[in-house]
């Protein structure tokens, strides 16, 4: 719970109007910046309600969202998205790993193919042209392996942003219920 917490308030995102925004907020929540809500406007918010809540605007008005249920479910729509998490840091990983290595070949080539590092002997250069090719190969096969990472580093962002706008479309039906039962408390 409390990872989904962190999640969860890690995503304060905009929704169907420039002037719709919420804040789901715990105990361990982080809030992080959204064009529908500055970051003062959350922490003052925070500190203004404390513990959980979720906190929305909705068409121009501000309400309040305390109803443990209906908070714990606004929270579980997002657990799909944080799922994703793992996946897209094990990616940024192999992405950066595959970056050093590209770098590195890159200096051995930069090295190799320089005119000024040959020698007079024969060997040597035969020895630096072997370097150099084997060094290219390697470089083709971790450029490939870059592509590949990319796509899946796409696709999981593809996937995010389908799962977030999924998510909110239900935070929002369940935001205007809230509001028309009477759960969700005008804050004007």
């Amino acid at each position: 719970m409390k990872a989904l917490l962190l999640a969860v308030g890690a995503v304060a995102l905009l929704a169907s109007s420039p002037r719709d925004a919420y804040i789901p907020s715990g105990p361990e929540s982080r809030i992080s910046l959204s064009t529908g809500a500055e970051i003062r406007q959350i922490r003052a918010i925070q500190a203004r309600f404390g513990g959980d809540f979720l906190w929305v605007r909705r068409h121009g008005n501000a309400y309040l969202i305390r109803d443990a249920v209906l908070v714990q479910r606004a929270h579980s729509f997002f657990v799909p998205v944080s799922a994703l998490s793992s996946a897209q840091e094990a990616v940024g990983r192999e992405e950066a790993k595959l970056d050093h290595e590209e770098e590195r070949l890159e200096a051995i080539t930069d090295w190799a193919s320089d005119s000024e590092n040959r020698t007079k002997s024969a060997k040597d250069d035969r020895s630096r042209e072997s370097t150099l090719r084997e060094t290219e190969a390697k470089l083709v096969e971790v450029r490939a392996k870059q592509r590949e990472v990319s796509q899946r580093e796409r696709e999981l962002d593809q996937r995010e942003e389908a799962l977030e706008r999924e998510a909110e479309r239900k935070l929002w039906q369940l935001v205007d219920d809230a509001i028309r039962s009477g759960a969700a408390l005008d804050q004007r």
